[in-house]
């Protein structure tokens, strides 16, 4: 055997001892490749599982939406028909959908695994059970003519109809305690009107009118019974988002958000783990082949001549991990082609060795030394940066955007503050996180678009607090609902101002607020950076948000106005009915009065009558006497 490796040519000695090198390559390329496929994979799987987890914030915003306004649409209850389930359902079905793609992968071929997603499938069929329970909640109270709602309207109606001579300011008052229950929905409200259903016909009793009473107390009787039927049905409804339904409906949300979660996190780690795994097989396999490198090249030392323990010293010093400096080339037989090819070789794998060692730094823009870029491991690796190049801009895009989301998810749940101050915070937040210059929140009001918050105008062609629809390119965004992005400004239709002066932006974004294919207004912004299609991504996203809030927050202030207006007239007219009492007691006392005047006169003349009867009674005697003396004078 020895005999026959001295016979044979030192270049067939040569490939003898770099064939098995070279299997140990592929080998590490392999592993390389297979692991770079599990992590795509990985990263595929992170991807469907976070589309789920928007879709259901999106549901659970439709569910809350149709819970503070969505079942007053007449729609739900004639045609059966309510925009918010509809986009609910579009997101349960996507939801759905996502998660039978999923429980295809091989990830879930592992029983644990398996079972977590059957967890989260079963924790979502829960969740579709409670809402079913809620929107059949919600249908059976109704809303104006329909369930429970417009049976009380049509007992209120009954009452209010009687011809039967009651209290009104009683029936006032009990509208207001059912109004207050609707607004505030605090059941102390039924005690109150309980009490004065009480009083009501406790006074319809003591009323001495021969009227049958029978009907105006049935009436007001089963007004009563439809109050607190409907009460019922709110306190199981939930009278906030803790109580009720909408509580348990809450709850299994967030039950369904930690099993998304925990999911998550745990193909996370299993993600960390496989490239763990990779790495020390990696190493390991490089390990062997060092080692099997280092025995061969021991092996063919003392089969070569002197001239080869140059190649020996290389090549022990890369068994022991070290580069070793190039070898001279003297001469040009297969000797001299053994060190050139060594030398390349060295040379590749440290090409390759500092470049895997960059990636995995996190360095992912270097580019691969361009006299081996055509080399198989050179592109394998090339390759593999591509991909993580592309994974980690796509996972930076979305970790971007739902970020975003979730600063507007923090402002947009403060609810105390008024429209003013939320678009001021609004614009702010919008102009530092894009990077922008400046902008402005443009709100529809009649027939113009009015300026509500605004972020470091400086001037601007035509600026005003309100525009026309149509006019301009903030009202042509508001008519054609679609974003307008122009990166070609003109010079006088819009200047940033900064401490050096004056200059027009080099881009100009505007993106109505719809909301249910209504705009609402517009948002406006300049930058001197270039908009993104993934700022305008952003922008859409928040776009309808932005408008719900607003309108929810018009809404409210126009509510409180009311209800301020409300309790002036309340006011106004107890005033009234005080002086009402007031002028009733002086008549009163006026007519006592003109009673006891009445019977003094009355006294008094019949005193006088007295008086008169008396002296004409002494006149007539004293004319009966003055004939008789006469007669005697005679």
């Amino acid at each position: 055997m020895r005999s026959w490796l001295l016979r044979l040519p030192v270049r067939f000695k040569l490939l003898l001892a770099f064939g098995s090198i070279l299997l140990m390559s592929i080998l590490l390329l392999s592993v390389g490749i297979y692991t770079i496929q599990k992590v795509i994979s990985y990263n595929n799987l992170s991807e469907n599982i976070d589309g789920i987890n928007v879709s259901s914030l999106k549901m659970s915003a439709e569910l809350q939406e149709f819970s503070d306004r969505g079942y007053k649409n007449n729609r739900l209850y004639t045609e059966n028909f309510s925009e918010n389930l509809e986009a609910y359902n579009k997101e349960l079905s996507f939801i759905n959908t996502q998660l039978e793609k999923i429980n295809d992968d091989p990830y879930f071929e592992n029983n644990l695994n398996n079972q977590k997603l059957a967890i989260i499938v079963n924790s979502l069929t829960a969740y579709e059970q409670k809402m079913a329970s809620l929107v059949g909640a919600f249908k059976e109270r109704g809303f104006k003519d329909h369930g429970i709602e417009g049976k009380l309207r049509s007992s209120i109606h009954d009452v209010e109809e009687a011809e039967f001579p009651y209290d009104k300011v009683s029936m006032l008052m009990l509208r207001r305690h059912e109004k207050d229950f609707f607004l505030r929905k605090d059941i102390k409200y039924l005690d109150r009107f309980e009490k004065e259903v009480k009083a009501f016909m406790l006074h319809i009793d003591t009323l001495s009118t021969t009227e049958d009473k029978t009907l105006i107390s049935h009436s007001i009787a089963n007004y009563n019974e439809l109050f607190a039927e409907i009460v019922r049905i709110e306190q199981k409804i939930g009278l906030d988002d803790k109580a009720g339904l909408r509580g348990a409906v809450n709850d299994q949300f967030q039950d369904f958000q930690t099993n998304l979660k925990n999911l998550t996190s745990t193909v996370k780690k299993d993600k960390e783990q496989i490239v763990q795994t990779a790495m020390l097989l990696l190493f390991s396999l490089l390990a062997v082949q060092l080692i099997i490198g280092g025995i061969l090249v021991t092996f063919y030392a003392n089969l070569l001549t002197t001239a080869i323990k140059e190649i020996k010293s290389a090549l022990v010093d890369i068994s022991e991990g070290r580069f070793p400096k190039p070898l001279p080339i003297k001469t040009k037989d297969e000797i001299a082609a053994a060190k050139k090819a060594l030398n390349i070789l060295v040379e590749r794998v440290r090409t390759a060795v500092g470049f895997a060692s960059d990636l995995g730094e996190g360095n992912l823009d270097i580019s691969y030394d361009e006299k081996f870029k055509d080399d198989v491991l050179a592109k394998s690796i090339v390759q593999m940066q591509k991909q993580l190049n592309e994974a980690d801009k796509k996972q930076k895009d979305i970790n971007w955007l739902n970020e975003g989301l979730a600063q507007f998810s923090e402002i947009l749940k403060d609810e105390s503050v008024n429209v003013q101050v939320l678009a001021d915070e609004m614009i702010g937040t919008m102009i530092s996180y894009l990077g922008a210059n400046q902008g402005a929140i443009f709100i529809i009001e009649g027939e113009e678009l009015e300026a509500i918050a605004t972020y470091a105008y400086g001037k601007k062609k035509h600026v005003e607090n309100s525009i026309p629809l149509g006019n301009g390119l903030v009202g042509q965004c508001a008519i054609e609902k679609h974003y307008i992005h122009m990166t070609d400004v003109p010079q006088d239709y819009v200047k940033i101002t900064s401490g050096l002066g004056e200059s027009t932006p080099t881009s100009l974004l505007l993106v109505p607020l719809k909301k249910n294919a209504e705009v609402m207004g517009v948002i406006e912004l300049a930058s001197f950076n270039e908009f993104t299609p993934l700022h305008i991504e952003y922008l859409e996203k928040i776009s309808e948000s932005i408008a719900s809030i607003l309108l929810n927050k018009k809404s409210s202030e126009a509510t409180l106005i009311l209800l301020e207006e409300a309790k002036e007239k309340a006011a106004t007219l107890s005033a009234h009915e005080e002086e009402l009492r007031q002028n009733t007691e002086e008549l009163q006392a006026t007519q006592e009065e003109m009673a006891r005047q009445k019977e003094e006169l009355a006294q008094t003349i019949i005193h006088l009558q007295k008086e008169i009867s008396i002296k004409d009674e002494f006149i007539s005697k004293s004319t009966k006497k003055i004939p008789l003396t006469k007669s005697i004078a005679s």
